[in-house]
């Protein structure tokens, strides 16, 4: 072979290495963006399912047309939105759906009402019925009770005092949640040492709410009906008590109960806090998933989300008006 010929041809495989490998990133580059592509079609799928969820837990909150009119509004955990829906199949996913009555929680909004019910028919309550007081002792309670650390405790509530003005750190940085009612507790990391695991404690027990609507009689927590009450009210005694009870026949019969157990003063103050045995206000957590196809390099989707729901027509879906992603 000559030498021109040999130059030709080693300059040829030098061009068909070149022209191979640059077809190789080619198609590499190729496969990430299928890849990229199907990973984003699984999660707006998944997404799908979270809304399919949302839509399903307004529908178990909705009520039969048939409902007598004294049910209208009833919330209690024999109805069929407080039982869990697990691993539940929606399309080619799955999901998870727990329904809580925010109504059954200490709201935070509640601190607001001082200049709202302090006096029954122009007449001055007594110290011992004064509303913001007992609602301020209230939350100290159920934050002790909770478990809460004691410097924690102290911040927290200063932090949701209506009296204090925002404090403001270093670098303009609030130190404290807004003014009340916030819209939603994820607001209180603002807080000092108050982390997702503390938040994960409080959550069960304390919401913050738009509006002041009392109590619900049928699914207040044990903690916080035990801490609204006072000593010597316990948690864990009222727990074995209310299951008996609960769901009450009436709001008449709740505050018999109340009265008869407790005492007048007990079951004025719940009249005044607005306790009642009717919810407008839940919270949905909502999780999804969905399965990658089969040969397919990427692993499942998994999304979590809580929404707020509000019934303001007890025979129609609730209205979602908050969403929040959780942590996966």
């Amino acid at each position: 072979m000559s030498a021109p010929r040999g130059v030709a041809l080693i300059n040829a495989l030098v061009l068909v290495a070149g022209i191979s490998a640059l077809s190789v990133a080619v198609l590499a580059r190729l496969d990430q963006g299928v890849s990229r592509l199907s990973e984003m079609r699984l999660h707006d799928q998944t997404a799908l399912y979270l809304k399919a969820g949302q839509v399903l837990a307004g529908q178990m909150l909705s009520m039969p047309p048939d409902t007598p009119l004294e049910e209208l509004g009833r919330a209690h955990l024999d109805q069929g939105w407080a039982t869990p829906l697990l691993d539940e199949q929606i399309d080619r996913g799955r999901l998870d759906l727990a329904i809580s009555d925010l109504q059954g929680r200490f709201n935070l909004a509640w601190l607001t009402l001082e200049d709202e019910i302090d006096v029954v028919e122009d007449e001055e309550l007594p110290p011992e019925l004064l509303i913001e007081p007992r609602l301020r002792a209230a939350l100290d309670r159920l934050l002790t009770e909770l478990g809460l650390e004691r410097g924690l405790q102290r911040r927290l509530s200063q932090a949701v005092d209506p009296q204090l003005d925002q404090r403001v750190g270093g670098w303009g940085r609030s130190t404290r949640p807004p003014p009340l009612p916030l819209t939603g507790l994820d607001r209180l990391r603002l807080v000092e040492g108050l982390d997702e695991a503390a938040l994960a404690t409080l959550r069960p027990h304390v919401t913050s709410l738009p509006d002041t609507l009392g109590p619900n009689l049928d699914t207040v927590t044990p903690e916080v009906l035990a801490a609204l009450i006072g000593p010597p009210a316990q948690a864990a005694s009222l727990e074995r008590e209310l299951a008996a009870l609960r769901p009450f026949e009436s709001r008449e019969d709740a505050f018999d109960w109340l009265d008869a157990r407790f005492g007048a003063e007990t079951a004025a103050f719940f009249e005044l806090l607005g306790a009642d045995v009717t919810s407008n206000w839940f919270e949905a957590w909502i999780v999804a998933r969905s399965a990658a196809p089969p040969r397919a390099e990427l692993d499942s989707v998994r999304l979590v989300q809580r929404v707020m729901l509000e019934r303001r027509d007890p025979y129609a879906c609730c209205d979602a008006l908050i969403s929040v992603s959780d942590p996966q």
